[in-house]
């Protein structure tokens, strides 16, 4: 690996799992991530969340990512959906000057992408797709920004991911971990951030890679 060795860690739902566990683990070895939010979780433990981007995490806007397939949803239906989101996350986080946004799983070939695509982007200009692989730091679409779904993935999978990432940003998205559907075992979300956090490999939120990908400095980012 090398010094143009990106990882994101992003978590899809603000789950009880991710507040329980994963917040805890990540704190254990300094890194920060990006939690997805679906609204009516986050308002069930909104301090927590406070605090999580008081210490660096990054909330972003998620309200989409259990709606199931968009087909009959009008235009004016999802850019109602995000435009409430986004006031919640700016009213809970006023100090987080701004976040990404996290696209459905359910438009992965979906002929109606495009157009949700035209939507997302007059509110977002960082978003993380749904689409797997990993992203070129020199050729990368920070508005569709590629990710690999974590489903009862080992430890050793998730290495071997970064692992064949070198001089790219590779963005994990999980669902729950040790709970939830799908969901990755709690010991080897562990075993996984403690590999990363020995590891010669920058571990940022999506918006702090996205940002310096979008300038051109990502020669200048170093490392956690």
């Amino acid at each position: 690996m090398t010094d143009r060795t990106f990882v994101s860690l992003t978590y899809d739902g603000t789950q009880i799992c991710h507040a329980e566990t994963v917040l805890p683990q990540l704190e254990a070895v300094g890194l920060r991530a990006t939690f997805y939010a679906d609204p009516l979780n986050l308002l069930e433990e909104p301090d927590v969340w406070r605090s999580a981007v008081a210490q660096g995490h990054e909330v972003g806007n998620g309200c989409l990512l259990d709606c199931g397939p968009l087909d009959s949803w009008t235009p004016e239906m999802v850019m109602s959906d995000i435009e409430e989101t986004d006031a919640l996350l700016q009213e809970l986080f006023p100090s987080q000057l701004s976040h990404s946004f996290a696209y459905p799983w359910s438009i992965v070939g979906c002929p109606h992408t495009d157009c949700l695509r035209r939507i997302v982007e007059q509110r977002h200009r960082v978003c993380r797709s749904a689409q797997p692989g990993n992203n070129d730091l020199d050729s990368t679409d920070i508005g569709f920004v590629l990710s690999y779904p974590m489903d009862g993935h080992q430890a050793t999978a998730m290495s071997n991911l970064v692992s064949e990432g070198n001089s790219q940003w590779t963005v994990f998205a999980f669902a729950g971990v040790g709970s939830g559907e799908p969901s990755v075992d709690a010991s080897a979300h562990e075993d996984f951030v403690n590999w990363l956090a020995q590891q010669s490999v920058s571990v940022l939120p999506v918006s702090s890679v996205a940002e310096a990908v979008g300038s051109g400095a990502m020669r200048k980012v170093r490392l956690i």
